[in-house]
């Protein structure tokens, strides 16, 4: 599996990295969901986009149809690249901070601590 490299840095293609593991553990939470017939009070959509790369064609697509048809959304967990990292015998988890939500983070960590 190959990925687009960007012209800041044509050389650096993560390859399966972006974003196989992404999907890899999509599908793993839709199936823990599913196997313990989990039911939740919010309806969960997992959604996987394509062409991002090239100016995030996917995402926005989808975020448009969404705010033109009013859909209200209470959170978003993204998963991009989950498995890069610059030390491969790290299990180090990191998540980006920038324009996102400190509750949302903070939940996602009592989620992979519990």
């Amino acid at each position: 599996i190959g990925s687009i490299g960007g012209s800041s840095a044509p050389n650096d293609n993560p390859g399966a990295d972006d974003d196989a593991s992404g999907i890899a553990v999509m599908i793993e939470a839709a199936r823990i969901i599913a196997q313990n017939s989990m039911t939740f009070d919010r309806r969960i959509e997992f959604h996987a986009y394509g062409a991002e790369e090239v100016g995030l064609w996917g995402s926005k697509a989808l975020a448009e149809t969404y705010s033109t048809n009013k859909r209200k959304i209470a959170g978003m967990l993204q998963l991009d690249m989950t498995t890069y990292g610059h030390d491969d015998q790290s299990k180090t988890i990191y998540l980006v901070t920038n324009d996102t939500s400190s509750v949302l983070r903070r939940s996602l960590m009592n989620l992979m601590n519990y």
